[in-house]
């Protein structure tokens, strides 16, 4: 015989005891029917400090409209996301390495204290997915990692050109009195033609596979590019998969 499942909210959220809680979030128009679904936190890291991360304030939606249809009630929040690349080779850049346990226990804090039944958790860039994963591996829940997927190739006088052949001018030949500058004018205006992670094997495109091949996310999700119809199939159908891993 099948036993029907029970999720962790219920202890909280159900019945007489559960009315205070249920009443905060009725404040934010949510419904009693609403409060009886299992509890889904979407964790988003959208900023506009960086390209990899500025997609997901759209994909957050398609993830919001998978839960809602598979029978889950959706609850977002935001944390912290960033990329080195404004202190690349500057001191300031000694900041980078620690957002990634900062991030960890910004979600892992907020999980907990709120009470859910499992996560969603938007990511992109270098340090952000291992802090994801090191919060998700710290959570008693289902959990999924969405990647917000690599950005377009630029293309620039007829070649195909990524942020690397930029980097080549300013760290290198610019020191050295060796640049062209008008080709900098150029790679600068193309190089990152769109939101999404560099589109290099970079640290952020390398760990969105690593995130995938543990198992973390969706198939292919780490490879659809940022600005496209897959990417937003695969935000809906990671809501859909959440609901089903707390059924």
């Amino acid at each position: 015989m099948k036993t029907k499942r029970v999720w962790k909210t219920q202890k909280y959220y159900h019945g007489p005891s559960g009315a205070h809680r249920r009443a905060v979030y009725k404040a934010m128009g949510y419904t009693t029917d609403d409060m009886k679904r299992p509890l889904i936190a979407i964790v988003n890291t959208w900023g506009e400090v960086c390209p990899g991360h500025y997609n997901l304030d759209h994909l957050t939606r398609t993830v919001r409209d998978g839960i809602w249809k598979s029978g889950g009630t959706p609850l977002e929040f935001n944390a912290i996301s960033q990329c080195p690349t404004a202190s690349l080779g500057e001191p300031m850049m000694r900041y980078d390495l620690p957002t990634r346990d900062l991030l960890a226990f910004d979600i892992e804090a907020i999980i907990e204290q709120q009470i859910f039944d499992g996560l969603v958790i938007l990511v992109s860039c270098d340090k952000v997915v291992p802090g994801a994963l090191l919060a998700a591996a710290r959570l008693d829940l289902p959990a999924l990692i969405l990647p917000g997927g690599c950005m377009e190739v630029g293309v620039c006088e007829g070649e195909q050109v990524t942020l690397s052949d930029l980097d080549e001018m300013i760290f290198g030949a610019l020191p050295q009195g060796k640049a062209d500058l008008k080709k900098i004018a150029l790679l600068e205006d193309v190089v990152c033609p769109s939101p999404g992670a560099c589109s290099i094997m970079g640290t952020a495109n390398t760990m969105q596979c690593l995130a995938e091949a543990v198992g973390m996310t969706l198939p292919f999700a780490a490879t659809a590019r940022a600005v496209s119809a897959e990417r937003l199939r695969l935000g809906k159908a990671s809501g859909e998969a959440i609901v089903r891993m707390v059924f």
